[in-house]
């Protein structure tokens, strides 16, 4: 999947006459816990539309919070995108930011890019699109990533890779443009 790069093999997405909404839901926020009643995940939308069978659910402005046991959670926001009928996978559609906050030794870091696949219970993300990843110290670029937001974090850089380390490497000024 990731070795394809335009828009349309992200998340190609028609709905036929014969589809129907189910239901739809405005300013929503459901956590998913574990088995020992922790945070997991924490999802909020703008709007969200059900479609009967198996489209899977549209999401407007969506916000996923993965919640760490360091206390470091990971946020990633996007423009639009599509939760799977299983909820297992997400696309995030358009301009995606992905964040995550300072904490003691760890510097903050942001990751920008378009259109990103999410696995939710293995905490990966991938993308075929152009990224930029920024810390305090580090900016990296590059066409392609994928990623386990898990500790420890494992990022695996594709293709046309550049880094930019010391005191210059400081964070963009806004998420990846069309």
């Amino acid at each position: 999947w990731a070795d394809q790069s335009d828009d349309t093999s992200v998340v190609a997405v028609s709905f036929q006459d014969e589809q129907v909404l189910d239901y739809y839901v405005h300013n929503l926020t459901a956590t998913t816990l574990d088995e020992q009643g922790n945070p997991l995940r924490t999802l909020q939308v703008k709007a969200l539309q059900h479609f009967r069978g198996n489209a899977g659910t549209l999401l407007q402005q969506p916000v996923l919070v993965w919640h760490t046991k360091t206390g470091t959670p990971w946020r990633l926001v996007a423009e639009r995108g599509l939760l799977a009928d299983t909820g297992d996978e997400l696309w995030l559609q358009g301009a995606v930011q992905v964040s995550r906050p300072e904490v003691s030794t760890v510097a903050a870091m942001q990751l920008n890019t378009r259109n990103v696949r999410v696995v939710l219970p293995e905490h990966f993300i991938e993308t075929a699109e152009w990224v930029e990843w920024v810390s305090a110290d580090y900016q990296l670029q590059a066409t392609g990533l994928r990623a386990w937001l898990q500790s420890p974090v494992r990022l695996e850089w594709l293709q046309d890779v550049s880094a930019w380390y010391g005191s210059n490497a400081t964070f963009s000024t806004g998420a990846a443009s069309e």
